[in-house]
């Protein structure tokens, strides 16, 4: 049995607990939650040591049930799993690396032909219709994940994941299960076990155990976040705003996570109302008005939030990539053909509803060009 007395530096630790998984061997390593137990996936006999040792520190669970797959990088996890909805890929994206795991529903075909890729038995990471899946931002699980399909779960003492070391040397201890090495730096930094996140074959997402990844904060990751911009955010831009939101609202139900639109200008005064031509002129398509909306000065923090960023001008263009020049690629003008939106302001009403039927449209076609994205799977981690 491992002297867990002996603490090697940590590229030693690392050393030897490549060569334990390889010799099919148990591993104690922190990720950024708490100390987890790991084991080669493709190797039944690493498996059968996991389960063992789950007998040993959690008699009171079962110890057949799948563990976790660490994958080495969100790329890697996307290619073993194969295609997805668009909520599907777009949490792994987003949510991920970090203190999350993520139960990908997948059919009989779809997850037979994931065993065969990782080379791992039915019922070592999936419970027959869905995978469980985690990238933790920990280097040293990456690198270690990297060895082959690692899984692992957090270090059970006393019915509680072990938070620092001497939890777990005492449950390792006091259980007798055998391990082949231990990391033991860095202690994980949150000290809490991840969130369970379910993504339904038919799209969606589902969250089913809270845990160190706020849920508030998952639902702000998952949004997509479309900016209008323009001068004053009186006229142009807050008419997008209410049209985005409108046809968003329409179209979302299929994505399984919500469209956001917003607006602001980049020369404008805080606490201005909008035009009321603005606001009857989208009242005519039938169209609310986005509640109580004053002008907003932009900033970087809202371009950068931002997936897409849609200005009325070349102009506007050249100041919004001055304010965040690490922009450029999600920044466009609004109309794909490249052609200014003029300002309506001062014009007649007559120049506010044209200006609106034409926004409905590009906007319209925006919002198909972003769907389009996130079905390939471009742009999803903006």
């Amino acid at each position: 049995m491992l002297n867990l007395s002996s603490q090697p530096a940590p590229s030693d630790a690392l050393t030897r607990a490549t060569r334990a998984l390889a010799a099919e061997q148990l591993v104690v390593a922190p990720t950024e939650t708490v100390f987890g137990l790991f084991a080669l996936g493709s190797s039944p006999a690493a498996i059968e040591r996991l389960r063992a040792a789950r007998r040993l520190l959690a008699p009171s669970a079962d110890s057949a049930a799948p563990s976790a797959w660490h994958a080495p990088t969100v790329a890697a996890a996307i290619a073993a799993i194969g295609a997805m909805p668009p909520a599907g890929e777009r949490a792994l994206r987003r949510l991920a690396p970090g203190p999350v795991t993520l139960v990908v529903e997948r059919n009989a075909p779809e997850m037979a032909a994931l065993r065969e890729r990782l080379r791992v038995a039915p019922g070592v990471i999936d419970d027959g219709r869905a995978v469980m899946v985690r990238v933790s931002d920990a280097e040293h699980i990456a690198q270690l994940a990297a060895v082959g399909a690692m899984v692992g779960e957090g270090l059970l003492a006393a019915s509680e994941p072990a938070r620092n070391i001497d939890q777990a040397r005492r449950a390792i201890t006091q259980s007798g299960v055998e391990v082949g090495a231990v990391i033991e730096e860095p202690p994980p930094r949150i000290g809490r076990g991840s969130t369970l996140v379910r993504l339904p074959s038919a799209g969606g997402y589902v969250i089913e155990r809270q845990g160190a990844m706020d849920g508030a904060y998952i639902h702000r990751r998952m949004e997509r976040v479309v900016l209008f911009l323009c001068s004053g955010n009186t006229c142009r831009s807050p008419m997008a705003q209410a049209i985005a939101t409108d046809l968003a609202s329409r179209r979302a139900a299929g994505d399984g996570y919500a469209t956001v639109a917003q607006s602001a200008g980049l020369s404008a005064m805080d606490g201005q109302p909008p035009t009321r031509e603005g606001v009857d002129a989208v009242a005519q398509l039938g169209i609310a008005w986005p509640g109580a909306t004053r002008s907003k000065h932009a900033t970087r923090d809202m371009i950068a939030r931002a997936e897409a960023v849609y200005v009325m001008t070349g102009t506007h263009l050249r100041q919004a990539l001055s304010l965040d020049p690490l922009a450029r690629g999600k920044v466009h003008l609004l109309d794909p053909s490249g052609a200014d939106i003029a300002d309506p302001i001062g014009g007649p009403r007559s120049e506010y509803d044209a200006l609106a039927r034409q926004m409905k449209v590009l906007i319209g076609q925006r919002l198909d060009e972003l769907d389009a994205a996130a079905r390939r799977g471009d742009g999803a981690d903006a």
